[in-house]
């Protein structure tokens, strides 16, 4: 009789075992997630940080390009007299001013009628009959978008109007180096062995560009997508719509797997910027899965160890009653 209220026992023992580690599983995955989804979203937080400081620096050197008073006055007086001294110029200080600014690569002066006064050091496959399909400002920098840059790098293009005496003579075409965003894009710190950033550009109200160069495939650095497709669900289109989230439930990336992804969405040099940071579910979930593997090899081996006990005691009661 003895040794079957042990076996009831150690049922129950093993019920209740079953029941708590079911629970403490449970609870450590939501605990678990929950820190690994905010660990995330901070490090997307200082992506974005970093993301406007660029954007920002670019504005700058632009701006520092647009202060050069003598060029300003040359390209005045060439449009006065058309005298190509001033244009010879205006291509010594282009040229001083592309060794000066740290990502100035090449410059492109218009006329008011944006036909081209000046190439200093042109680099992209812009094609400048395209310039007046652009609304470009006199008043404020127009960006132009990303253009292929050498191989496996891009620029990006700006458009700023000049003045000089108060009055508008034309406007430059500013190209600066992009591997600043595309070396954002390969910035892992925080992402583990899998995690990656994606940057994009809103171009219109259905289309953008997106800046990136992966981690685990070569690709090409510019791409052109639909905002809409997919039914705007994927994390970067959400961001394109001005919505910032934390996705976790069937998200998969380029390789098909499925990962968490965390959202930013900023407005900067009035255009509409997107930035995405993604991990793989499995590595962001590393500490919990050992953990739910040690407490389930625990669990088994405490099992086997009452299983073991309660057989072995009653092989003895068994004996000592057989005496």
């Amino acid at each position: 009789m003895k040794y079957r209220v042990h076996i009831i026992l150690a049922i129950i023992l093993t019920l209740v075992s079953i029941l708590i580690s079911v629970f403490v599983i449970s609870f450590s995955q939501k605990i678990m997630t929950h820190a690994s989804l905010r660990h995330l979203d901070s490090v997307a937080s200082l992506q974005e940080l970093r993301l406007v400081d660029l954007l920002k620096q670019y504005r700058s050197e632009v701006e520092l390009v647009q202060s050069r008073t003598n060029m300003r006055k040359q390209i005045a007086l060439y449009e006065e007299n058309g005298n190509s001294d001033s244009l010879s110029i205006v291509r010594k200080i282009s040229n001083d001013a592309i060794s000066a600014v740290p990502h100035l690569i090449g410059m492109t002066f218009y006329n008011p009628a944006l036909d081209v006064i000046l190439a200093a050091e042109e680099s992209s496959d812009f094609s400048d009959e395209k310039i007046s399909e652009y609304q470009l400002s006199e008043t404020q920098l127009t960006l132009l978008g990303f253009f292929p840059y050498l191989e496996r790098s891009a620029l990006i293009a700006f458009v700023a109007p000049l003045y000089h005496n108060d009055i508008f003579i034309g406007f430059v075409r500013v190209e600066l180096s992009a591997e600043p965003l595309l070396l954002l894009s390969e910035t892992y710190d925080g992402l583990g062995k899998t995690g990656e950033t994606g940057i994009a550009l809103k171009m219109n109200e259905d289309q953008f560009i997106s800046l990136t160069r992966l981690r685990h495939k070569e690709n090409d650095l510019l791409g052109v997508g639909d905002i809409h497709e997919k039914d705007g669900k994927s994390p970067i289109r959400k961001a394109l719509m001005g919505l910032e989230e934390i996705f976790i439930d069937d998200i998969t990336d380029y390789r098909s797997k499925e990962v968490f992804a965390a959202t930013r969405s900023a407005d900067v040099l009035d255009e509409e910027w997107a930035l995405t940071v993604k991990i793989d579910k499995s590595e962001a979930l590393a500490d919990y899965l050992r953990f739910r593997f040690m407490l389930l090899f625990t669990l088994f081996g405490g099992m086997t160890a009452i299983a073991l006990i309660t057989g072995i005691f009653m092989l003895v009661t068994q004996g000592m009653k057989k005496r």
